[in-house]
């Protein structure tokens, strides 16, 4: 699915609101304008209410359709361990694309060295950040992340932990997509 960043903004916010973000924060690309007597205006953060999050997302994502299920054929095998909530967003028209959302009461460490290895046991060529990359870029035992491909997939799989404190546990987002479109 080939989108423009308002649609991948608004795509996100429809991911993190079905994974149960209680709030999601916006930050709009410059709005051009509409004509020669208008400036551009300056993007601003905003934070919208999950139901809000949804509204948007569902009437303005055109080519996409979403679901509470991650279907059996999703390419890479799904946590599902503690899990609380599932989610599933797909591309409908244009090149296809799918995120599956996951939430779970396991730690990040935990639901990420299983992805690990079920990424090395399906025979996915994995990047992960190195120890040093990790410590330059400051990413702690809260956030874990994998780019991999195989044959024409490519998947990337972040796991972090949940931000919301009524619960505690992972959030785990998988990006999939055909490699090279």
């Amino acid at each position: 699915m080939s989108m423009s960043l308002p649609s991948r903004v608004l795509v996100l916010s429809l991911s993190m609101a079905l994974a149960g973000a209680s709030s999601v924060s916006v930050c709009p690309t410059l709005a051009a304008p509409q004509s020669a007597n208008q400036s551009y205006q300056q993007p601003t953060n905003q934070k919208i209410s999950r139901e809000e999050a949804l509204k948007i997302a569902r009437t303005q994502v055109p080519g996409s359709q979403h679901s509470t299920t991650i279907p059996k054929n999703f390419p890479v095998p799904v946590y599902t361990s503690n899990v609380s909530k599932t989610n599933f967003i797909h591309s409908t028209k244009g090149n296809p694309s799918a995120s599956a959302n996951i939430i779970t009461s396991d730690d990040p460490a935990k639901v990420f060295k299983w992805y690990q290895a079920v990424c090395q046991r399906d025979k996915w060529k994995m990047q992960v950040p190195t120890d040093k990359l990790r410590a330059t870029t400051k990413m702690d035992s809260n956030f874990y992340m994998l780019d991999a491909t195989k044959q024409h997939h490519r998947i990337m799989i972040y796991c972090y932990k949940n931000p919301d404190p009524r619960q505690p546990g992972s959030i785990v987002n998988i990006a999939w997509s055909i490699a090279g479109r």
